[in-house]
């Protein structure tokens, strides 16, 4: 993801003061930060049931994500090409660094681990995996539901599917669950 955030940035270069191509780079850069985070390499080597070496072998990808992320507000401020290509060359540097797994330099200016408050487990499945489970048991009771003809039975399994869904791992599950509700809403706010 950073090799094509740095091309992406390398091609766009003339294009830097436009607006729409910032917000492409931005996005760019949050997407290579989430994939630093998701796919830390260490992180096989400890058993499931280890969440402090877990943990631990998280906190590089963590660090290299909190390094690109802290690239996004220099790119959106960049008031000149050479602060435009100063964000590039660092990204650059730090892809180089990546590449010929020279750790030392890639970590040298990276900030300390961030303390979660919450697992991000529990924060990205968990918990709306939850909210969709109750929604399930408590819709005979809302309002709009609990005197109507309409086959409530229908939308609270849906729910709970969608809960149970929401709990399996990894990001393309919960974006077909999170396309898949919205579009539902969508329709239910036509009809």
């Amino acid at each position: 993801m950073l090799l094509r955030c740095v091309a992406a940035m390398r091609r766009l270069a003339p294009a830097w003061d436009r607006p729409d191509v910032a917000r492409y780079l931005i996005h760019h850069v949050e997407a290579a930060a989430q994939a630093a985070e998701r796919r830390t390499p260490w992180t096989s080597r400890a058993p499931l049931g280890d969440a402090g070496v877990r943990t631990a072998l998280r906190e590089p990808g963590e660090a290299v994500a909190q390094l690109l992320r802290a690239h996004k507000r220099p790119l959106a401020l960049a008031r000149s090409r050479a602060e435009f290509d100063k964000v590039a060359d660092s990204l650059t540097a730090g892809l180089l660094a990546m590449a010929t797994e020279d750790w030392k330099a890639l970590f040298a200016n990276a900030p300390e681990p961030r303390k979660r408050w919450m697992s991000s487990y529990a924060v990205t499945r968990a918990l709306p995996a939850a909210v969709l489970g109750i929604a399930a048991l408590v819709l005979p009771w809302v309002p709009p539901f609990r005197h109507s003809a309409l086959p409530t039975a229908s939308i609270r399994v849906s729910l709970a599917t969608f809960a149970i869904l929401r709990l399996v791992p990894g990001p393309s599950v919960a974006d077909l669950i999170d396309k898949g509700l919205s579009r539902g809403f969508d329709a239910s706010k036509r009809g």
